[in-house]
């Protein structure tokens, strides 16, 4: 089962595109953006001071109106949050995944209706007409977990637990699958000859200019990290700390989910007229 670290307290983040209008309402009158800023930051000061703490960013047109962090990144309410705080993004890590398999599929070196059996090896004839396509749309059939997010497994270990038990039901419903998408994070390294989170970094992060997005390859000052912390109240200590002992996360988790980001390196992922970034 998943570990709780990452579904109470702890970190995660949301990145939303808001479109300010509804057809047929008459508009509010417009705010200056000196406006909007002194709204959002006083709202965001009050819920501070009711509990909050994380980093928000919200920009508009190009715009940012409000970077800002609130409250502390830590249970003992040592470090405070800052517009640079760095948090992991959870499911978000997902999205990343599908981008480098269909960076891939623009490099000619994969197609996503090609069976997940071409590039992995060992899979047995229950699994074999599985589609990388139906990987990305979490209907390949995988339970939604294998295993403890923080188990230290590795990935040909992982390749083979996951292909040797049943389907949690046959290809082609729907069942949201972590294990699919540590899947494809293992199709990303064998397609590529890299290491998962190397591949993104050179092919996706850099060029985007995301450099504080990432596992371990960022070398972010410990102060800037977010700490997870317990249905308890118990500071877990940073994602690095507890997930990461070795370097990099195992693959119950990589691939699928808590890659850790900032607010800036989400708000280069953004379209629309309004970006809100939410970090807590």
């Amino acid at each position: 089962m998943p570990s709780p670290y990452f579904w109470s307290a702890a970190t995660t983040a949301c990145l939303l595109t808001l479109v300010l209008s509804t057809p047929g309402a008459q508009a509010p009158p417009a705010l200056s953006d000196a406006d909007v800023r002194s709204r959002l930051d006083e709202y965001m000061a009050g819920r501070a001071s009711a509990g909050f703490s994380g980093v928000v960013l919200v920009a508009r047109g190009g715009s940012i109106l409000l970077q800002r962090g609130y409250g502390y990144l830590d249970a003992g309410k040592t470090q405070p949050a800052t517009a640079d705080s760095v948090f992991t993004t959870g499911s978000i890590t997902k999205q990343f995944t599908a981008t480098a398999i269909l960076k891939l599929e623009m490099q000619g070196r994969l197609k996503t209706d090609d069976a997940m059996a071409k590039y992995l090896p060992g899979v047995p004839g229950d699994k074999r007409a599985i589609t990388i396509h139906q990987l990305l749309t979490h209907t390949a059939g995988f339970p939604p977990a294998s295993g403890d997010d923080l188990a230290p497994i590795g990935r040909e270990a992982f390749e083979k637990l996951v292909l040797s038990r049943p389907l949690a039901h046959a290809p082609g419903g729907y069942e949201y699958s972590n294990v699919g998408y540590s899947l494809l994070a293992a199709i990303v390294e064998r397609v590529s000859g890299r290491g998962y989170e190397e591949f993104l970094s050179e092919q996706l992060f850099l060029p985007a200019g995301m450099r504080d997005t990432g596992y371990s390859r960022p070398k972010w000052a410990v102060t800037r990290l977010a700490h997870g912390v317990g249905d308890d109240g118990k500071d877990r200590g940073t994602f690095g700390e507890v997930a990461m002992p070795r370097g990099t996360p195992g693959w119950h988790l990589l691939g699928n989910g808590a890659i850790l980001s900032t607010s800036l390196s989400a708000l280069r992922t953004g379209r629309g007229n309004m970006a809100v970034w939410l970090a807590t």
